[in-house]
């Protein structure tokens, strides 16, 4: 199983996908069948959920490894716009990939306590409820072992018609980001920025949210006492940006929480499409 970098796929002929995305096709793939691209890729797709090969020349990119791989290697589900691969932990790495997960969690997990709690050493808790969300023990009892875990929901403060109105990838859980990328990195401040733009609450509350009101914003939020400790003064919020090598105003971060200014907006915004660019976004904030 060989991995492939971009340019060496463009220096191969592939072009970008103008459908999936990450997805590179070589011509050929195009020549070699009767269906349109989307037509095509939906097939794929369909191919890889009944894990029947694809003698096609498509290639995607695997954030594990950081490189591009014949989807063969690949497992695929439909999402709302039935165009997402999902990639397995290929030929079998499960054993790496938790590792790589734990790596990434203990270096960005004291990062979101920071923000959450101006902490670096607290464990997270319910903004709303103050309960512990890391490292929580249950003894099964029916087979006599004791599980830890951590039980906690990022939640994108200001909500549209419950959508997230600042989320990255609209098809990702924020938290989902903790454990495939460092958000100590430069190149991962837009995802950085994403997390900052939520609450930390257990499930309980977070399905609360879901049910009671299909628009949030800071106002709400403060009003349950339930802001990041990051969002609640300037000298909290230039800290962690100094932290972080991050150059944001607070004011302006503020106000782009509130409904006020997403009606300003809101032209501008599609809620159900991720940003054409990690740099649409980032201008956003900066």
């Amino acid at each position: 199983m060989d991995g492939k970098s971009k340019q060496q796929l463009l220096d191969n002929g592939y072009i970008p996908s103008q459908i999936a995305h990450d997805v590179y096709l070589h011509p050929d793939a195009l020549l070699q069948s009767t269906l349109q691209e989307e037509e095509l890729i939906k097939s794929c797709l369909e191919s890889r959920r009944k894990k029947q090969p694809i003698n096609l020349p498509i290639q995607k990119f695997c954030t594990y490894y950081q490189q591009y791989f014949h989807i063969n290697e690949f497992s695929a589900h439909l999402s709302k716009d039935n165009l997402k691969f999902s990639s397995l932990s290929l030929k079998g790495d499960n054993e790496r990939s938790k590792t790589r997960i734990k790596e990434f969690n203990n270096i960005n997990y004291p990062v979101m306590r920071l923000w959450f709690n101006g902490d670096k050493n607290k464990k997270l808790e319910c903004l709303v409820t103050g309960q512990s969300l890391e490292q929580i023990s249950e003894e099964n009892q029916s087979i006599n072992e004791i599980r830890t875990y951590n039980l906690f929901e990022l939640h994108h403060i200001l909500t549209v018609n419950g959508l997230s109105v600042h989320k990255i990838d609209v098809d990702v859980q924020p938290s989902y980001l903790l454990g495939k990328r460092n958000l100590t990195l430069p190149k991962e401040k837009p995802q950085l920025i994403d997390l900052m733009n939520t609450v930390c609450i257990c499930p309980n509350e977070h399905d609360k949210v879901h049910c009671s009101s299909r628009f949030s914003d800071i106002k709400y939020w403060s009003a349950r006492n339930a802001i990041p400790w990051g969002l609640k003064s300037e000298y909290n919020f230039k800290y962690f940006c100094g932290e972080l090598n991050l150059n944001l105003n607070y004011q302006n971060f503020l106000e782009k929480q509130t409904l006020d200014w997403y009606e300003k907006n809101k032209e501008t915004i599609d809620l159900n499409k991720n940003p054409q660019d990690t740099q649409e976004y980032l201008s956003r904030f900066e």
